[in-house]
């Protein structure tokens, strides 16, 4: 009340400790003497809410924005790939992206060459990229990966966008997730509903008769939706448990 400017203690230190308790209503020391360098409050401000930021998403979130990448990749060089099978009518047509990416860096023409090089790295990255994402998936939804596969169980969580509210959702909802236009096309015209959307990627889906794979991929989803909501409070499933539901599910 004197007029004299107080400041806080460690103020030259690591400012996000004093931001957090000050939100936690916590008393921090002051001192009369003035620091030798004060920081920039808004700089310091941004970084304190960009490490909130990171806590408050959670793992989940940058996997899945991850995965979106990768979608994108694949998209990406697979429209590389089609705008340069017009010259194929030098190189000799392969449906083998990296071998006609390969031919196309031996061609001796310096602009086919470039193009080569661009698609031969951007297929080397996305399989760098996905080693990422398998690896980190693997280690947040164990059993998911062990009972349907990792690239089924990356697609699910791209898809729903979080592991909360892909482990909130209904079985029947993560059996048609992926398929819902031609369910809402099959409600509204009359036709046959889908029995599955994305989990067919699994090969227990995929490798099932015709005629059973929408009992297969019903059945699936149900012990997939255990699995993940397992996995979601860090207390996966047993492998051998999982491979009684993997058992289960084959005998359908």
């Amino acid at each position: 009340m004197d007029g004299r400017l107080e400041y806080y203690e460690g103020l030259e230190g690591d400012t996000s400790e004093i931001f957090r308790r000050l939100s936690e209503n916590v008393e921090i020391e002051t001192t009369g003497e003035k620091p030798q360098h004060i920081p920039d409050l808004r700089k310091a401000m941004i970084e304190y809410g960009r490490i909130q930021l990171k806590k408050s998403l959670g793992e989940d979130w940058t996997l899945v924005k991850m995965i979106n990448v990768y979608f994108s990749m694949d998209e990406i060089i697979n429209t590389l790939y089609e705008k340069s099978l017009a010259l194929s009518l030098l190189l000799g047509n392969h449906s083998d992206k990296s071998v006609f990416f390969h031919q196309m860096v031996e061609s001796g023409n310096p602009g086919m060459e470039t193009i080569g090089r661009m698609g031969m790295e951007m297929i080397q990255e996305k399989d760098r990229l996905w080693n990422e994402i398998e690896r980190r998936t693997q280690e947040i939804l164990p059993g998911s990966c062990h009972l349907a596969g990792t690239t089924t169980v990356c697609e699910l969580l791209a898809h729903f966008g979080s592991l909360e509210r892909l482990a909130m959702a209904r079985s029947s909802s993560i059996q048609m997730a992926g398929a819902e236009r031609s369910l809402f096309i099959s409600k509204t015209k009359g036709v046959r509903n889908p029995k599955y959307g994305l989990i067919y990627k699994s090969k227990m889906v995929a490798s099932a008769p015709p005629a059973k794979r929408g009992k297969v991929a019903r059945k699936l989803a149900g012990k997939l939706s255990i699995c993940i909501r397992s996995d979601y409070f860090r207390n996966p499933l047993k492998e051998e448990v999982i491979d009684k539901m993997i058992q289960s599910i084959s005998q359908s």
